[in-house]
């Protein structure tokens, strides 16, 4: 029942129901009828995930200095980098076959780069001495072949790229045996009184040794020093002994280092591909195209010389007042000030009036005040005689009386 308050207020439908239902079912009963479209210009790929996931496994994307803008620069466009080996950071242990998987990579690296630089060398001693420096990478990459580390099996590559956790197993293991072997031997004591006396360990302990060779590690110190001697030898062969060459290298190409000045040889060598050209030449032509568009714009839109005059005129004080436009701010700031000042001097003023006005109404007020007061003073004075006359005439009408 309606309540009889809301009874016969305007706007409520009497004759109609209060809910409204559909006469469909409800969503989880509906059947959606996913038809699947069978034609020739749809191509259906069956992709497997684990194969997938194998693929792209231990394989990342690097986006530093990614850029796919269309703008016109002296940089090349670098899209993404791909790369197959991840990089450990200083400090972190390396597995021998990551190891060798990181220096077979940057050896390949090494040999591109010298590869672009020769190209764009023409002096016959740089050349020289570069190609040196790629006989002797490949030297090396044969050595690495020669390791022959894809053909080991796969116990032993788990074993290689997993050294500290297959070490750890074993010390785990190897302690589980020893603390075995200790629940024995204390379940069945030794009778023998001379074999408990002969070492001075104890059940339950480990006993690690450890020793040092002086004179080897002072050869594998000086086969180190050689080392980094050979390296050096082969970098001044490459590089030159004095700082002239990487001086003037540096100053010609604006960069700090050899890297860098690669790096920029390298950007100006992709920027003369044909593709890089092509893509310069379709911009500059539409650069052209739409130069030529506002020049044809300009030349057809004719203006009016009264336009051509004011705008002339708003142009000659927009340059006379640019040398304003940066006080303006601080007088507009300093005016506002002196508004406010003179409003509060002009209220100030407005009150010195009114004060001067309040002391002429009470000076005339005093002048009346005193005047009254004089006028009194001398009715007291008058009285006051006649008072006394009274009184002594009265004083001797009583006297006269008395006697």
């Amino acid at each position: 029942m309606i309540d009889p308050k809301y009874a016969f207020l305007p706007g409520i439908a009497y004759d109609q129901p209060d809910i409204y239902e559909t006469n469909d079912p409800p969503e989880n009963n509906q059947f959606t009828d996913c038809t699947q479209e069978d034609e020739d210009s749809i191509e259906k790929v069956n992709v497997s995930a684990t194969d997938a996931f194998n693929k792209f496994k231990d394989k990342y994307v690097s986006s530093k200095d990614v850029d796919f803008s269309d703008r016109i620069s002296s940089k090349s466009k670098v899209g993404y980098n791909l790369c197959q080996w991840e990089y450990y950071s200083n400090g972190e242990n390396e597995a021998p076959i990551q190891k060798y998987q990181r220096i077979q990579h940057e050896m390949q690296e090494l040999r591109d780069q010298i590869l672009t630089v020769q190209r764009n060398l023409k002096d016959n001693e740089d050349s020289k001495s570069v190609t040196d420096l790629v006989y002797q990478i490949e030297c090396t990459g044969k050595e690495l072949d020669s390791l022959n580390l894809d053909s080991l099996s796969e116990t032993s590559i788990t074993y290689l790229s997993n050294f500290q956790e297959v070490r750890f197993k074993e010390l785990a293991s190897q302690i589980e045996i020893f603390k075995h072997k200790n629940y024995i031997e204390s379940s069945y004591p030794v009778k023998d009184i001379n074999l408990q006396s002969q070492g001075p360990t104890k059940y339950g302990t480990l006993k690690y040794q450890m020793t040092y060779f002086p004179d080897k590690a002072k050869i594998q110190d000086l086969a180190r020093i050689s080392h980094l001697e050979k390296r050096l030898g082969y970098v001044e062969n490459i590089i030159g002994i004095s700082n002239d060459n990487t001086t003037k290298c540096s100053q010609i190409l604006k960069s700090k280092g050899i890297t860098k000045s690669i790096e920029k040889l390298m950007a100006s060598a992709c920027l003369l591909n044909s593709t890089q050209l092509d893509i310069l030449e379709n911009k500059v032509t539409s650069l052209i195209d739409k130069i030529d568009k506002v020049i044809l714009k300009k030349t057809s839109i004719k203006q009016d010389s009264k336009h051509e005059l004011i705008v002339e005129e708003l142009y000659d004080l927009v340059k006379k007042s640019q040398n304003c436009s940066e006080i303006l701010p601080q007088t507009i700031d300093r005016m506002l000030s002196l508004n406010g000042l003179h409003r509060k001097a002009a209220e100030f003023g407005n009150q010195l009036k009114d004060l001067e006005n309040l002391q002429e109404t009470i000076n005339g007020t005093l002048i009346n005040n005193k005047t009254l007061l004089e006028g009194i003073q001398k009715n007291f004075a008058s009285n006051l005689e006649v008072m006394a006359c009274d009184i002594t005439s009265l004083n001797e009408r009583i006297q006269k009386l008395k006697h």
